[in-house]
């Protein structure tokens, strides 16, 4: 049976409303789920965020910790000395993929985006064994340019990719078809692992990601609390139960995985009332 990873991204996006001890908290209790990777936002403050990215390797025993290098390379080599000493280290280069980001959002053409784009990868893969190229808007990219930045990443050394549907309108079949279609365009995509990130918008996130996994996705990203990410616990439960029907298993800490999710919803609870 195939075995998929889960990828959390709790701490990637409640950066700002969690104390420094209750991150490293979320991310003792998310170690102990065995979730495969736990991501952390970009490093904006070298100091209090470096510290808390050593502080969180330190303490995990199993779960690879990942930075968000952002689109820069300095990032890259900021995110390189916070996990000097991480036991499993990844680093996230997020680049938007369709027009209307590259546009409008990062004001550059697909060509200056590309060169961007191998700039990046080359000097990732240099500093990291294991870089994840996280393409954003994936589901609204032109299908020869997604062919052409995933092909630079693969030939870099980047080991995952992960296909986001940031906009959260299409329908779970809609986005499994995305991502079988892509994987017959695309056979760079069978040289690394494939994963999916989707938006909540409609409240289909949590289905389209098991549809994705049907489709031949390997990873998922999901979270605790937040309200426009597939859920953790819903996964979970489907995985757990369903994992015959899905042909896929997840090494979480089935038998107390409903504890460790209260516990972390306790600690995001507590700091949003900390906020009011």
């Amino acid at each position: 049976m195939k075995q998929i990873k889960v990828i959390d991204m709790t701490l990637a996006n409640r950066a700002e409303s969690l104390s420094f001890k209750e991150k490293i908290e979320t991310a003792r209790q998310l170690d102990r789920l065995g979730v495969s990777v736990i991501d952390l936002p970009e490093i904006v403050n070298i100091t209090t965020d470096s510290l808390l990215v050593r502080t969180i390797a330190a303490f995990l025993k199993n779960s690879t910790i990942s930075v968000s290098a952002g689109m820069s390379e300095q990032g890259i080599e900021t995110a390189a000395a916070a996990l000097s000493s991480a036991k499993n280290a990844r680093v996230k280069i997020s680049i938007p993929v369709s027009a209307v980001k590259m546009e409008y959002v990062c004001h550059k053409k697909p060509d200056k985006i590309l060169e961007l784009a191998k700039t990046l990868f080359a000097l990732a893969t240099q500093k990291f064994s294991d870089v994840e190229f996280f393409a954003e808007d994936a589901t609204r990219a032109e299908t020869a340019f997604l062919e052409q930045i995933i092909g630079e990443a693969v030939s870099a050394g980047v080991k995952t990719v992960t296909l986001c549907d940031d906009e959260g309108a299409i329908l779970p079949d809609e986005f499994a078809e995305f991502i079988k279609n892509t994987k017959e365009a695309i056979p760079a995509l069978n040289n690394v692992s494939l994963g999916v990130a989707s938006k909540n918008a409609n409240g289909m996130a949590t289905a389209s990601a098991l549809m994705a996994i049907k489709a031949g996705a390997d990873e998922i990203k999901c979270a605790v609390g937040i309200k426009d990410m597939p859920k953790i616990k819903e996964l979970g439960n489907v995985l757990c139960y369903g994992s015959e029907r899905l042909g896929v298993k997840a090494e979480l800490n089935w038998t107390e995985i409903n504890r460790i999710l209260k516990q972390i919803e306790w600690i995001c609870g507590a700091a949003d009332k900390a906020e009011v």
